[in-house]
């Protein structure tokens, strides 16, 4: 059976603005992410693929 998840895709700075006061090194592990990516994305350096958007919109998703 397949089971559909639906939760809003993020902006980069929506994320940037969730990831000010988090542990990167959880947010990472849970996303499978590393820490580096989400560094560079709280620094606003470089622009986020569209699957971390999507790994991290889901992440968040759970934790509201």
């Amino acid at each position: 059976m397949n089971t559909r998840v639906y939760y809003k895709l993020l902006t980069a700075d929506e994320v940037r603005e969730k990831l000010l006061d988090r542990r990167l090194s959880y947010v990472a592990e849970k996303c499978g992410l590393t820490y580096m990516s989400l560094s560079r994305i709280r620094k606003n350096n470089g622009k986020p693929a569209l699957t971390t958007l999507e790994k991290l919109s889901e992440y968040f998703a759970e934790k509201e």
